[in-house]
């Protein structure tokens, strides 16, 4: 049987274990958008992918320098798909590798020989000053490199995580009874909530700005070649990370103004007496004066 006491300390404290579970699963929905698109198995959690757009009139000339290699075959098929800390290429032909997604870590991409594989001659144009032609190429991996390199960074993702994890070590240990420092706990929690909440919020705002960018942009820059897909799952994970930190700090600073309601109340209750005793006293003075 649970004891009463046991029940009480469950109840009394039930808003501050709600908030360690708001901010676990904040934990997990940042470190899976980290770690995603890292590996084959989470390759559905990726920020952008690119393609090369069937529609297009270049399609064909696409698929013909593709095709002119018995080694590059069916290539124009694959998308590639760019996360925070990798670029996964899914759909690969069976020609060309037994597995049919590889994933590659983002910034060591440029070595693989599948990226120079994906590398198409798209025009040749003649040079200005001699009869020779130059071929204008396009790299589908590069630009999913660049997208993962240069314009969405893991670095802030990295600092939130951090500090989400300080914020649930340090709401675990003002939760445990008879611990000193909580006062002093508290009133960091109080700031650091705040903090997180905003800089997780720049964070996924800048996501959300380069993911739609490149969405918009690159089919325009590429002339219509590739088309770009944005990865709805990580962009919901971002933001639910982010509505997730929202409640705890909500959370936080409501049990702080009730802590000093209860804490005025207290002080009321004790001044009450007091104040009564006070006007006692005076109006039994005046009762003696009147009587002498």
């Amino acid at each position: 049987m649970i004891s009463i006491s046991i029940i009480w300390f469950i109840v009394k404290r039930a808003p501050r274990f709600f908030a360690l579970a708001v901010d676990l699963v904040a934990i997990f929905l940042l470190i899976f958008l980290l770690v995603g698109n890292n590996s084959p198995s989470q390759a559905s959690t990726y920020l952008t992918s690119f393609e090369f757009d069937s529609s297009s009139p270049m399609y064909r000339i696409i698929t013909s320098s593709f095709d002119s290699k018995n080694s590059t075959s069916k290539l124009q098929s694959v998308a590639v798909r760019a996360g925070y800390m990798g670029i996964c290429v899914t759909d690969l032909p069976s020609t060309y590798s037994s597995k049919s997604t590889l994933c590659y870590g983002r910034k060591n991409i440029s070595n693989a020989p599948l990226y120079d594989d994906l590398d198409v001659k798209v025009f040749n144009i003649r040079s200005t000053n001699s009869s020779s032609t130059q071929a204008t190429q396009l790299n589908i991996l590069q630009l999913a490199e660049d997208s993962s390199v240069r314009l969405i960074h893991p670095y802030v993702l990295m600092a939130v995580i951090v500090l989400t994890i300080v914020m649930f070590c340090c709401t675990l240990f003002a939760t445990i009874p008879k611990l000193p420092g909580k006062t002093y706990l508290n009133r960091f929690l109080l700031a650091l909530c705040p903090i997180l909440t905003l800089i997780w919020g720049i964070g996924a705002m800048w996501t959300h700005v380069a993911i739609h960018a490149s969405s918009n942009y690159i089919p325009h820059a590429s002339m219509g070649i590739l088309k770009v897909k944005m990865g709805y799952k990580a962009s919901a994970m971002a933001w639910a990370a982010f509505a997730f930190l929202n409640v705890n700090c909500l959370i936080l600073w409501a049990l702080y103004f009730r802590d000093r309601r209860s804490l005025s109340n207290e002080i009321d209750k004790i001044r009450k007496p007091s104040a009564r005793r006070a006007t006692n006293d005076q109006s039994d003075g005046s009762t003696l004066a009147s009587k002498y």
